[in-house]
C-alpha cells in the first residue's frame, strides 16, 4: 500500500470535448491512466500514488480544448499539506471538491461561465 494516493476526477460540464490528455509527473507514479479524451458532459478518472519511502505523489494533468488548455495540478507530499491548483481559459470556470487525507480523492468540475457556450 503507497504512503501516498490522489485518486482524481475530472467532470466536464462545457460544450467542448477535452482532448490529448496527458500527465506529468514530479513524484510518484500512475496508477490509473489519464483518458486521452473526455468528451463534453462526461466524467474521466485517473490517479497517482507515492512510488518510494516517505514520498509523495505530485503532477499536472493536461487537456486541451477549443477555447485553450486546461491544466490541473496536485500535490499530496509524504509531509505537509495537500495543494491543488488549476489553468483554464478565460470562458471556463474550475471548481473543486475533496482532496484532504494521505489517501485522498479530489474532484474538479469545469463549466462555461456565464455568456460562453452551454450551461
Amino acid at each position: 500500500m503507497p504512503a501516498r494516493a490522489t485518486n482524481i476526477t475530472i467532470v466536464n460540464h462545457t460544450s467542448q470535448d477535452f482532448h490529448s490528455g496527458s500527465v506529468n509527473l514530479q513524484h510518484g507514479m500512475l496508477n490509473r491512466d489519464v483518458p486521452d479524451t473526455i468528451p463534453k458532459g462526461q466524467s474521466a478518472d485517473l490517479g497517482a500514488e507515492s512510488d518510494g519511502i516517505m514520498s509523495g505523489d505530485e503532477g499536472w494533468v493536461h487537456y486541451k480544448t477549443a477555447a485553450g488548455d486546461l491544466k490541473f495540478h496536485f500535490d499530496n507530499p509524504f509531509i505537509g499539506d495537500n495543494s491543488y491548483d488549476t489553468t483554464g481559459p478565460d470562458s471556463f470556470s474550475i471548481s473543486s471538491s475533496g482532496g484532504d487525507g494521505n489517501e485522498c480523492h479530489i474532484t474538479w468540475t469545469v463549466t462555461e461561465k456565464v455568456g460562453h457556450g452551454h450551461k
